[in-house]
């Protein structure tokens, strides 16, 4: 079984002293996929504190009015921090956003327990040279090559993924239903691998990579979010590790240190501890890389 974490959102304002406090114990063995913000517009911090407490009834026109742009670049402390990080084998980088921002649905789509406003990639027109723009400044920053893509609010639009493919990225997650992908050959064979899956195990998730005629994806991954349960994630697992197949967790180390909604004296951060050290006690895990898993 090979077990992957993926950390979204990591973007100018991230410092390494927060970095380390969620991950200093656990990446020697467990290295972390970084899903980078290349250019996170308004002050993020803030935004992701008052969305946390606010949801719903957040000020979103004062959100999109605190629009300045900031280059991760610009943290150079970061920048030195995740370089050598990387060259220790500890991390990885994958591509998250541009801005994080979404102008174009903010007033038509709503969609449940989501914020539209931030799912930048939720949209009708092609946004490939953008993408493919902001993945040369990222692997010029940082001397990678960034090959995976982690989506805003975990959504696409069908324009967003046929971007996304195009731009020549691998694929965690997006919600865009296999009928409405590829259709060559490669893409037939997954539309009957995961048909005939569901059929034989009608509780589970798909459990496998799939691999399609020019990229990559694993269309399923386990968030934490607030709201999460230990047992929850741990029932996850077991229904991956019971098919020997590839499990992501999906996680914001900006928010480990919030309590969880059903135990005020619960973080997220605790959470995430006690599930990696259930995962601990399999050897037959292997801890890899979105880059290595979706390779």
């Amino acid at each position: 079984m090979r077990f992957c974490i993926r950390d979204d959102d990591v973007n100018y304002f991230t410092t390494p002293d927060e970095l380390l406090a969620c991950y200093d114990q656990i990446w020697k063995k467990y290295p972390v996929t970084f899903a980078l913000v290349s250019r996170i517009k308004g002050d993020w911090p803030r935004w992701v504190s008052t969305i946390y407490k606010m949801r719903e009834q957040t000020d979103w026109d004062a959100w999109n009015a605190d629009d300045d742009e900031h280059p991760i670049g610009a943290n150079t402390s970061l920048v030195t921090f995740l370089k050598a990080q990387l060259a220790l084998k500890r991390v990885d980088l994958a591509f998250h956003a541009c801005h994080h921002r979404n102008s174009e649905f903010k007033k038509s789509v709503k969609l449940k327990h989501n914020y539209i406003q931030g799912a930048e990639f939720f949209v009708n027109n092609d946004v490939s040279g953008l993408i493919k723009q902001e993945i040369n400044y990222l692997n010029a920053l940082f001397g990678y090559s960034i090959s995976c893509f982690t989506p805003p609010q975990n959504v696409l639009s069908e324009m967003g993924y046929k971007s996304v493919i195009k731009a020549g990225l691998n694929l965690c997650g997006g919600g865009v239903s296999s009928l409405r992908k590829e259709k060559t050959l490669a893409g037939i064979k997954n539309i009957l691998r995961q048909t005939a899956f569901r059929i034989m195990n009608h509780a589970y998730d798909y459990p496998y990579v799939l691999r399609y005629s020019r990229h990559n994806e694993i269309i399923h991954h386990y968030p934490l979010h607030p709201d999460t349960r230990l047992d929850n994630l741990i029932s996850a697992f077991e229904r991956v590790r019971r098919f020997d197949g590839d499990f992501v967790i999906s996680t914001h180390y900006v928010e480990h240190k919030y309590p969880t909604t059903y135990h005020n004296g619960t973080s997220m951060g605790v959470v995430f501890k006690r599930f990696i050290e259930y995962v601990d006690q399999y050897p037959d895990v292997s801890p890899v890389t979105m880059t290595e898993l979706l390779s």
